[in-house]
């Protein structure tokens, strides 16, 4: 890793989504060591909506970290939901899954992904995603 500091987020929050109890905290301690001091968690889908719309006068996610196989919302369900909603559209997100297929990296980049991360990952490959993702701009179409 390098010694550039990961730009301290003050008011924002990263919002770090699995089922898996042991990589939800092994992603925060990652994140919480890049220099990142509020990290909100979620273990569904569900869940992570909810975090998203709550209260949004004291804090915004600025970053979700997410992982694809979930039970009731999967991931990329969560990322259909949130690219939906225009108001949360331009939020970057990060897939993170365990199946390094193809096919996987191309529809979460379909569906609005930012940053596709294949587990196992180190702290570096996580920055260097979260750099990517928070560069990204995103459009949305005219009729959405």
């Amino acid at each position: 890793m390098t010694d550039e500091p990961a730009p301290v987020l003050s008011d924002r929050y990263v919002l770090i989504v699995d089922d898996e109890p042991f990589h939800l905290r092994l992603v925060h301690k990652i994140v919480s060591n890049l220099g990142y001091n509020h990290i909100l968690t979620a273990n569904s889908g569900v869940t992570a909506l909810q975090v998203i719309d709550k209260d949004t006068t004291r804090r915004a996610v600025e970053l979700v970290i997410t992982d694809w196989d979930m039970p009731d919302m999967s991931g990329l369900q969560l990322l259909n939901e949130l690219r939906l909603n225009r108001s949360r559209f331009e939020l970057p997100i990060i897939m993170m899954t365990a199946h390094k297929s193809g096919d996987v990296v191309s529809e979460a980049v379909r569906q609005g992904a930012d940053c596709v991360i294949f587990k196992p990952f180190s702290g570096a490959t996580l920055k260097e995603k979260i750099s990517i993702a928070r560069s990204r701009e995103h459009t949305p179409e005219p009729n959405q």
